[in-house]
């Protein structure tokens, strides 16, 4: 059986269209870093071809003293304000340990929702905090690791990088490596970010530890590259014709630029943002369910298959 992608996306939106209740964990899951097509495709990229402009603002910032004139400020904080930095501190972990939590479970109530939903199985809102919290660590764990990885792989290339630029000031090694570095890392971070996408969802799906979720995910990945890139280039157009379109429209009507129009513009892209998670990520299940049964065949492979196919009775 062939994957249409248009099959995918039918149940994907009928699922976000008809459990509207999902909306809410969409919110949260807009926020996560490995949800957006734009972070796999763009970030990605944007974030390695930025690595010379780092380095050099680094070195610049060590020639004015920057970070000497912070720590100082930090300490002269802390050391002054004991009880309110003792505060600050506390909410901080308070509020980064919840949007942790949420972020995490609400991709596991949208993964689950979606497969629950298409199996005709009943669906209900607490089954997503339920699910949510039992997957939450696996799903954190491999979240972790892709980004220790991703970074690790930035500052392995980048310190040397920095460390020679900073002493020596040459914009033309600088450039050189960086040019190294970004040929290197491109692939191997767009590669971590499809990884994470279905080790999650296998997590959540067949339940496998976190290790042997990676390596199924692994050769998931290896037999289906070019169907996981179709699909992601797919929900980023997608993704940005329907945030154009809003956006445009919202700016024309003269939203943004009052205060109640501020209010209501950013409510309106909150909503939609979630919607469009929501859709995302029940795609991605939809898409994970099918390559897993061997059901993939890629776009561009069945353009040429027809095209042999057309030469051949001809």
């Amino acid at each position: 059986m062939k994957i249409f992608y248009r099959e995918i996306i039918k149940s994907a939106w009928t699922v976000t269209k008809k459990l509207k209740f999902l909306w809410f964990f969409g919110i949260f899951a807009s926020l996560t870093a490995n949800g957006e097509e734009y972070d796999i495709i763009i970030r990605n990229v944007d974030t390695v071809a930025n690595l010379e402009k780092v380095i050099k603002n680094l070195r610049n910032s060590l020639n004015e003293g920057v970070f000497s004139i912070v720590s100082e400020n930090l300490s002269t904080f802390f050391t002054n304000n004991i009880f309110s930095s003792i505060l600050v501190v506390l909410t901080g972990l308070i509020i980064a340990v919840a949007a942790v939590y949420l972020i995490t479970i609400s991709q596991v109530a949208i993964i689950s929702a979606a497969h629950r939903f298409k199996k005709k199985k009943e669906v209900a809102f607490l089954d997503g905090f339920f699910i949510g919290t039992k997957k939450f660590w696996p799903i954190l764990i491999i979240n972790v690791i892709a980004k220790v990885i991703i970074y690790g792989l930035l500052l392995i290339i980048g310190i040397p990088l920095a460390i020679s630029y900073v002493n020596s000031g040459n914009t033309s090694t600088l450039t050189t490596l960086s040019v190294f570095a970004f040929i290197i890392l491109i692939p191997l971070n767009i590669f971590i970010s499809f990884l994470v996408r279905y080790a999650a969802i296998n997590v959540v799906l067949n339940g496998e530890k976190v290790i042997a979720s990676i390596k199924t995910s692994f050769h998931l990945f290896r037999k289906n590259w070019l169907i996981t890139l179709e699909n992601a280039i797919l929900l980023y157009v997608i993704n940005f014709v329907i945030t154009f379109v809003i956006v445009s429209i919202l700016t024309f009507l003269s939203l943004p630029f009052t205060a109640w129009g501020y209010a209501i513009f950013m409510a309106i892209i909150i909503f939609v943002g979630s919607l469009i998670a929501t859709f995302r990520f029940s795609v991605w299940t939809y898409l994970f369910e099918a390559i897993s049964k061997g059901e993939g065949l890629s776009k561009i492979l069945r353009i040429f298959q027809r095209k042999k196919v057309k030469e051949v009775s001809e």
